[in-house]
This record gives C-alpha cells, structure tokens and sequence, in this order.
C-alpha cells in the first residue's frame, strides 16, 4: 500500500506501517495500579521516558520511537511493549474496539458475539497482549465524531461487561483518549488495513452489539432491567414533577439505544418515577407510558436553546457558564451509580450563527458575550483554533473579556464543545467593509459590522474590533449635520466637493470604476482641515486617529486602513509629516485596490487584501513634492491616482468664496468644525441605506442614472477635446464625485440646491488642471519638466558656451568661463538659448529616474528636440577641440514655451 497521507480524512483504508511516521505511536509497560497494586498498562512518551498523556500529542512519536523506548523500559511486570493513540490526530482519525476474554488461547477461537463485531467491522484485527482478547483497529471519519460521542453519552468511549470474574467478556469502544497495545499478530481471517466504518456500523455496535452481550442471552426484550444498568441510564427525578422526571427518563434512555422495556426497568429504578409508572402511567392500558416513550424521540437528540443552538451530548450551557456533565459512574465496591461533578468550563456566552466567506472557507463561530465592563463583545471565532492547542484558543476568548477555566482538561472540553455544537444560523463572512454579496443578495457592511440591504443571509465583518466601531460611532443628528456641516458649503466649492467625495466611495463597485485620491493643497489656515474634517463627519467621529487618519503611519498600517475603509471614506491629513519615499507606493497601494502578495505560514501565496476607495488627503505640499523631497522622480501614474487641488478657491479667504453670514473665514472654519464634532455618523449611513434599496428595487434605474451623470461630466466644456487619456481618466473620478453629490442632493441628505455638487466638481477639476500645465499626456508633462528644471538649475553653470568667430566664421569655446562638471554645451541663436547635452549627462542627470529614450521622444514630439539622422534622436554637432559627438540638442522654444 501506497505511503500515508498526512491526511487521510477522506482515505478508504490505511496499514499500520504506512502510519508508523505518524507521531502518534507511544511505548507501554505494566504497572502497578494505586492501592490494589494490581498491573495496569501505562503508557510512555518514546522521547523522554517520562509518561505519555492521551490529551498532548507532545508526548507521543514515531513507531520507530516507541520501538526504542520499549526495548529500553524495566517491565516491573513483565509486559511492556508499543501503541498506538486513538483519535483523530494529523487529519486521521482512528477508533478501537477491545474485545476482553472472548479469545481461547489454546485454540484461538473466538467467542461468537466477538466474532460477529469483527466481521460487521471487516477491519484490522489482532490478538491482545494477554492472548485472551482480540484489539480491532478502524477509521471513522472526523465528521461523525460528533454524532458516535452523542450517541454514546461520552467524549472518548463506551464500555459494556457481563457481570462476574474480574475479566469478565466485555466490549470497549473508543473514538479517543485512550492508546490501544499493538502487538503486530493479525487476527487471519481479518484484512490488513484499518478500514473506514459507516457511522451506521459504530452506531449498530452502541446500540444493539453492546447491550446485548452485557445481557447474556443477547435477548435485550428477555432482561431489560440489567440492559437499561448497562446502558448507565439514570431517572430523570429530582426535579419535583413526576410526569417530567419519566418523560427525561424516556430520553436518557433512548440517546443511550434502549428499548422501551428498558425504559420500564429504569422507572423502577427511582421511587419517584415508580410511582408515577404505577398510579398514571399504567393507567388507561398504558397509554401515558406510550406517550412519554413517543415523545422522547428516535433517538434523543439534546434539545435545542432558545436561539435554536444545540450543544453537544452532555454539554449545557447555563446562566453561569458552559458546563460539561460527567456520565454517572459505578462504584466498584458497591456497584451503584455516581454522579459526575459539572465541570464548569468558561463564562456564559451566546453562538449567534456560523459564518463563511463566498468559497465556503474560513469558517467562524460567531460568539458573543458581556464582558466585566458590561460592554457587548463579539467575536468570530476561526474553527480551525478549534484543532490547535487550547491554549491559543483560551487566550483569544481571555484577551475580548469571556473567562475561561485554566488547565489542559477544561480547554480541551471547551474545544470539543465549541467543535460540536450546532446553530441554525448562517452567516456570510466579510474580510473588508463595503459592498458584498450573501446568499444572491447585496449587502453593505459599515465598520462597525453593520449591514444595510437585504441579504438573504447576515453578513459578519471579521475582526471588527471596538476600534472600528468608535470611528463610525453616531453622534447628534442628520438634521444638525445638514445645518452646521454641508449647508455652509454652498457657494464654497471646495468644501462642497470634498463633502460630495465623502459619499463617492460606494458608488465605485456600482459603476465599476477604480479608485483614486484627491489632495487639498495649501498653506497652513487655509481651511484644508476644516474640509476634511468636514468629510470625515459624514462618516463618523472627526477626530485625528478616529475618521481622520495621519499620513505619518506604516504602510501596513495604512493598507489595513483602506480594508477598513473599502467602499467608504479614507481621510488621510497632513502629507507633509509622511517618509517621502513611502508617499508613492502608498498612493500606488490605495489607488489599485490591493495589499502586498504574503505568504502563509506553508509558504504558500495567501490572497492579498482588496479594497476600493476614493481617499482624500491634505498637506501643504503636493504629494508630487514629496516624493521628489525624497530624492525620487514623481511619475504621471502617480499624479494621476492622487490628483492635487489647490485650496485657495481664489478669493482671499482660503478654502472660502462665501462666509453666508460669519465675518471671516476662521469664524466658518470654527463653526463647521464645531458641527462636525457635535453632529457625526448619519450622513454615510442613510446614503448607502438608501443605495441598498435603489440597487434592490430599481438596479438598472440607479446604473443608468450614474452612468449618465458621470458620461455627462466627462463630455463637459470644462474637458480639452483633445485631452489626454489620463485627464479623462481623472475627469471621470471627478465626474463620480459629483454623481455622488447630485445623487444625495435628490435623496434629500445634501441640502443643496441643484447642481452645486456639478459646479464643486467641475471647478475642482479646473483647478487641478491649471494646475497641471496642460491637458496633454502626464508622461509629457513630465518629460518636459525634467529637462526645463535641469537646464534652470544648470544652464549657466554646468554647459560650457560656444561662441561665433566672426573672423574665421565658425565657433570657440569661451575660455572666459571655465566650467566644471560639464554637462554640454550651449549657444546663443536668434530664437534664444540651445543646449547641447552629453549623452552621460541626459542618461543620468537630466532623465533620472526615468526613460531617457521616451524623454527625447516626447521633446521631439513637441518641436523641442533637434534630431539626428535617421533613427537617431542625438545628432552629430561639430564641437571645438571634441569632434563630431552625438549630442541632445534642446531647441530654444522649450524655456520660451513654459506650459504645453
């Protein structure tokens, strides 16, 4: 057979030597037990010697391991040898039977009760260390662990013995916590691989094979009083109602596999519950008796909360806490039946639903509880916590404010609790803000984990923290909003516009456009902060570290930011306090809609995080500035994802053209920002409110009207018909924007009057592109501003001068101005300055940090470049004393020309 597989979840059958490189292999040897002295077989960790713990996997090896470690133990009685751990351990789950005195040693027959449960298993089988039983080896699929410890009304196994002898024939069943000896002499007659087993044939051995080889006869009908005793069913007294003690009895019966004669066994068994079978239940033919064995059900199932929550077999929880109920046990003295101590294993808590992404993956418990504080805490739990060591997953609940009991046992309880239960409610999980779909319908997530639309399903924002939740807290009225906050920014156009951008966001998914930034540029008391501020409040609180965010953060910071911002407002303020050389990755990062590639822990490529946002940005430089403050050269790529908009609207005030009727522009500053704080978190809320009904009622309605809004803009007067494809692109942000404000204008949340968001966009764009120099190609732009800054700063200094001799009618260096660290030459000609630049010089100075080749190109295109021959973009110049070397001859027009 074909090695292991780490994971045979979904494997047939598997040989025990394929799992000899499992670590689940432990050494054994006899030793004595407590008081009675008597031999009992204790297992051994292979590494250390020390004992091996069923519940630490820590502690078990290899079977070569445990092979060693055998060899070398002191057998005190004689019997030692290796085994292997139950359970479900490495994506295997293994299960056991120990067959006890069913096996002649002399003869090897085999009793005909055991040999029934090895051929209904047709699984490994081998013979006990002893010689008089036999050890059955099977997989179980981990998905029907659940169901077999419900059944059997224990989390590890399930034990049935006649009476009599200290070894009488019994059956021992265990799914985990107990190691089984393997002593390698296969039963003949049985196969040589550990076989999967239906669940139905675990359960025919719970339910019939056990129960009636502890009767003797094997005639469950024939001895119900000693089947319902080997069942560990109790009565249900003790609850002071007759009727409901026999009713639970009923269940307990039932959910450990009896029958009703059972049931009438284990009604004698309590005073209580015996009288009612005598005085009610037998009454009227018996048909109370029928009644409560009918309701019990086929077979019990633990009975569902309030909230339809169902936990597993012999968990509960209750006001106090999550409680595991011990199944009574016999006193070996006396025979009698013991009640287990409750174990309580945390505080109470409640399971909301069962969350998982579109794919089905990244499945999560939703949890939530008050903590200490009286605050409601939430949290979704990752199932996969659920098989790691308890620790982590107690710690998790500890860190949110859920106590937990300490020690290994308590958290393994907890695990195998959180790991069965079972809730009706599926919810959607969400990895970011914004827009998501959930069971074919749309939804929108805020950060706080609220969801407008309606979804078929809930939608959970995961890890949603208090955070989160603090930023778009709520805070006074829409009505206060519309009066101190957007209703001053008529007739301010760039307060309006950056309102108006505030609401853009969740448009982005619906039209299917990217995202992009904007950057109010200015001094300091211009009123930048105030329009920000004033954004922010759309969304949430204004406060610096709350909607407000700083450009001085980590890149990771900030990429965990726009997740939290997708389809929302990002505000970043002051440019001018952020590492330059992070500005233009960031904006790179922000505009594309996705984080950096990671790897997880297996070295596999995890899925980035994806966001979409239109982000706003203050400073008192330009982003472009910055990046060059940093020794690098601004791209056009990168002035087009953040587009810069000059804050003084040019009136003398700043950001203001209109002070409606305060006396100058710091008292409107003060009164909006007072506003803005007073009156927060509404705006936001009821626009994407209303989108989520637009886009269920009237999708195609919404589309069409945006599209037409933004077309519109993109087609105005205000855009050069022969503008560039990146102008247009940036037109069209701009044409989002004002979409947006038109669109809240309608729904009554601006209150505007119509078309100031139109006029706002369109005198933003403007500016931006005045700004610009032009509404050619931005690489252009770029191109051109390069070779004009170099030749400005060293035109004079750095390019030796060649002047016209009259007399001999051709040129001489001027020996009068000696230069150093040439970069070329130049002369005067009747259009002005030309400058002759050497190759080195254009390749590594003029054109840093970009193609020297497409500059040359671009000065061409534009009639600033004297080209050579043929393909060549240096031509030949005769220079005195160098020859004719190839130079880059910068016509004059290009410092005449200034601007496009």
């Amino acid at each position: 057979m074909a090695p292991l597989d780490t994971s045979c979840a979904e494997s047939p059958s598997v040989d025990l030597a394929s799992l000899a490189e499992a670590s689940r292999w432990v050494a054994w040897q006899d030793e004595a037990r407590g008081s009675t002295g008597k031999p009992t077989k204790t297992p051994i960790n292979p590494a250390t010697g020390g004992k091996a713990m069923a519940d630490n996997p820590s502690t078990w090896g290899t079977r070569q391991a445990a092979e060693v470690r055998a060899r070398d133990l002191p057998l005190p009685f004689g019997s030692g040898g290796i085994g292997l751990e139950l359970g479900e351990h490495e994506g295997c789950a293994v299960g056991g039977i120990d067959l006890d005195t069913c096996r002649d040693p002399e003869t090897g027959a085999l009793a005909p009760w055991a040999l029934e449960v090895i051929r209904r298993f047709a699984t490994y089988a081998e013979v006990s260390p002893s010689g008089t039983g036999m050890k059955v080896f099977f997989l179980y699929h981990p998905a029907d662990g659940a169901a077999i410890r419900q059944v059997m009304g224990t989390a590890t196994g399930r034990k049935w013995a006649r009476k009599g002898g200290d070894h009488p024939p019994g059956i021992e069943l265990y799914i985990s916590g107990r190691f089984f000896a393997v002593t390698g002499e296969q039963y003949p007659d049985a196969p040589a691989e550990l076989r999967r087993v239906p669940l139905a044939d675990v359960l025919w051995l719970i339910r019939e094979a056990g129960p009636a080889m502890a009767a003797e006869d094997g005639d469950a009908s024939r001895k119900p009083g000693r089947i319902a005793k080997s069942l560990g069913v109790k009565a249900g007294g003790g609850d002071g109602s007759r009727s409901a003690a026999a009713f639970k009895t009923a269940a307990n019966v039932k959910r450990a596999g009896g029958s009703f004669a059972d049931f009438l066994a284990a009604l004698e068994a309590d005073p209580v519950t015996a009288e009612w079978r005598t005085e009610k239940g037998e009454a009227q033919g018996g048909r109370e008796l029928r009644r409560a064995w009918e309701r019990a059900g086929e077979p019990a199932e633990p009975t569902p909360d309030a909230d339809g929550v169902t936990w597993p077999f012999s968990y509960v929880m209750r006001e106090e806490g999550l409680f595991y109920l011990p199944q009574p046990k016999r006193d070996p003295r006396t025979g009698e039946e013991m009640e287990g101590t409750p174990m309580r294993l945390s505080a109470a808590f409640r399971v909301l639903g069962e969350a998982r992404d579109a794919d089905g993956h990244g499945r999560a418990l939703l949890l939530a509880w008050t903590d200490s504080d009286g605050r409601e805490q939430r949290y979704a739990l990752p199932r996969r916590l659920l098989h790691g060591e308890g620790g982590a997953l107690a710690g998790d609940l500890e860190d949110r404010g859920l106590r937990v009991r300490t020690g290994q046992n308590y958290r393994t309880r907890l695990a195998e609790a959180l790991s069965g239960v079972k809730t009706p409610n599926r919810i959607a999980s969400a990895d970011r803000t914004g827009w998501h779909t959930a069971g074919g319908r749309m939804a929108y997530v805020m950060a706080d984990g609220c969801a407008y639309g309606d979804a078929a399903e809930k939608v959970l924002l995961a890890g949603a923290g208090s955070g989160a939740m603090a930023r778009v807290a709520a805070s006074g009225t829409l009505e206060g909003w519309q009066q101190g906050v957007a209703a001053p920014a008529v007739g301010n156009h760039r307060l309006a516009l950056f309102l108006a951008a505030a609401l853009a966001s969740p448009l982005l998914e619906i039209l299917g456009v990217e995202g992009g930034g904007l950057h109010l540029l200015g001094g300091s008391s211009t009123g930048k902060s105030t329009c920000l501020e004033a954004a922010a409040s759309a969304w949430g609180s204004p406060r610096m570290g709350q909607q407000v965010r700083s450009w001085r953060s980590t890149a990771n910071a900030l990429e965990g930011a726009a997740v939290e911002c997708s389809d929302a407002l990002l505000a970043l303020d002051e440019i001018g306090l952020a590492d330059g050389k992070d500005v233009a990755v960031t904006m790179y990062t922000l505009a594309g809609g996705a984080g950096r590639g990671r790897a997880d822990r297996t070295g596999a490529l995890r899925a980035p995080k994806t966001w979409r946002s239109l982000f706003l940005s203050t400073g008192e430089v330009s982003p472009a500035a910055k990046i060059v403050e940093a020794g690098q050269r601004s791209r056009a790529g990168q002035d087009v994802r953040c587009v810069s908009v000059p804050a003084d609207a040019g009136c003398g005030r700043g950001v203001w053209q209109t002070l409606h009727s305060f006396r100058d522009g710091e008292g409107l500053s003060n009164a909006v920002k007072a506003a803005a704080l007073a009156h927060h978190g509404h705006a936001a809320r009821a626009f994407v409110n209303a989108l989520t009904r637009m886009r269920a009622e009237k999708p195609a309605e919404l589309l069409r009207g945006l599209q037409e809004t933004v077309v519109a803009f993109t087609r105005g007067a205000h855009v050069p018909a022969d503008a560039d494809g990146q102008v247009r692109r940036v037109a069209q942000r701009f044409g989002v924007i004002a979409a947006a404000g038109d669109l809240a204008t309608e729904l009554g949340i601006l209150p505007w009057p119509e078309g100031e968001a139109q006029r706002a966009a369109v005198a933003g764009f403007v500016a931006w592109l005045a700004g610009r120099g032009g509404h050619g190609a931005g690489e252009a732009q770029t191109s051109l501003s390069a070779v004009r800054a170099f030749i400005g700063a060293h035109g004079s200094s750095r390019f030796s001068t060649l002047l016209l001799s009259t007399e001999q009618g051709s040129e001489t260096e001027d020996s009068s101005r000696p230069v150093i660290n040439r970069a070329g030459w130049r002369r005067q000609t009747v259009q002005g300055w030309e400058y002759l630049v050497l190759p080195e010089a254009w390749r590594d100075e003029v054109c840093k940090g970009l193609d020297a080749q497409q500059v040359a190109r671009e000065l061409d295109a534009h009639g600033y470049l004297r080209r050579g021959e043929g393909k060549n973009l240096a031509a030949r110049v005769r220079i005195p004393g160098e020859g004719q070397p190839r130079l880059f001859v910068i016509l004059p027009g290009l410092l005449a020309g200034g601007a496009e």
